[in-house]
C-alpha cells in the first residue's frame, strides 16, 4: 500500500478563495437581500489617480477582511445599555427602534465613519 499523497499546494489558496466567496455571498444575501444593484452601488466609490477620477468598487478581499471588524464593532454597540431591556438582556426591539431597516454595513459606517474611507 502506498502512502497517501499530499494535496497540491495550490489547493490551500483555492480553498481560502472559496471560503471568502462564501462569506461574502452570505453577507450579500443577508444584508442586501440578493439585490446585486444595491450591493454594487453601496460598495462603489470615487477614486482617482493623478487627476483622473473614476468609479471603483471595493475589492472582495478587503470586504471579507472588513466583516470581522464590522461584527466586533456591532457586538460592542449591542452590549450598550441603550439596547437592554428591564432584565438587562439585549432588546432587539430597541435596536430596531434606533437603526430601523438599516443593514449591518450601514450601521457600521455610522458607528465608525473611518471604516468607509476607502480611497
Amino acid at each position: 500500500m502506498s502512502p497517501p499523497k499530499k494535496a497540491d499546494p495550490l489547493w490551500t489558496t483555492i480553498g481560502q478563495q472559496i471560503s471568502r466567496w462564501e462569506c461574502l455571498y452570505r453577507d450579500f444575501e443577508a444584508e442586501f437581500e440578493g439585490d446585486m444593484e444595491r450591493y454594487l452601488t453601496f460598495f462603489t466609490y470615487q477614486g482617482g489617480v493623478r487627476r483622473k477620477v473614476e468609479l471603483k468598487t471595493r475589492s472582495m478581499r478587503l470586504l471579507v477582511e472588513d466583516i470581522p471588524k464590522q461584527n466586533k464593532c456591532l457586538d460592542l454597540e449591542a452590549q450598550s445599555v441603550a439596547y437592554m431591556d428591564k432584565e438587562g438582556n439585549f432588546s432587539k426591539e430597541q435596536w430596531q427602534e434606533k437603526w430601523g431597516s438599516k443593514n449591518k454595513w450601514e450601521i457600521w459606517f455610522e458607528l465608525a465613519p473611518e471604516a468607509h474611507n476607502w480611497k
